[in-house]
C-alpha cells in the first residue's frame, strides 16, 4: 500500500502525516486489496479539507469534508471512505454470490434436462 500525503497552503507535520497512515491502515480490516492512497489536506481561510482517494482494484473511491478543525475533517473523509469500502466489499460479494447460484441453476437445469431425455429413451 502507497501513501501519498500532499499539503496545500500548508505544511504537514510528522504528526499529522502518523495520524493519517494509522486511520488508514484500519482499512486493511475490511479490505486488504487496494493499492494507491492519495491525502490531500488544504486550508482556505477558516476551512481545513481533507480529500482522500482510495483506489480498490479498479474501482476509485473518493471522500472529502471541510470542517474547522484539520483532526475533525480527517476523521469524517476516512469514515465516509470507509463506508464506501465496505459497501463496494458488499457488491463483490454479492455479485460472487450471483455468479455461483447462476452456475448451479444452470448445471441444475442441464441436469435434469439429461435426466428426462434418459427416461424418454427408456420407453
Amino acid at each position: 500500500m502507497r501513501v501519498s500525503i500532499t499539503g496545500r497552503h500548508m505544511e504537514v507535520s510528522d504528526i499529522l502525516k502518523q495520524y493519517i497512515v494509522d486511520r488508514i491502515e484500519k482499512f486493511d480490516k475490511i479490505e486488504a486489496r487496494f493499492k494507491d492512497v492519495s491525502v490531500v489536506l488544504a486550508v482556505e481561510k477558516y476551512r481545513k479539507i481533507a480529500e482522500i482517494v482510495l483506489k480498490v482494484d479498479s474501482t476509485v473511491l473518493n471522500s472529502k469534508e471541510e470542517t474547522e478543525d484539520m483532526y475533525v475533517s480527517i476523521d469524517h473523509a476516512v469514515e465516509k471512505i470507509s463506508r464506501q469500502l465496505v459497501k463496494h466489499k458488499g457488491k463483490l460479494k454479492e455479485n460472487k454470490n450471483r455468479e455461483e447460484n447462476l452456475k448451479a441453476l444452470s448445471a441444475s437445469i442441464v441436469g435434469t434436462s439429461d435426466e428426462n431425455d434418459e427416461d424418454e429413451t427408456e420407453e
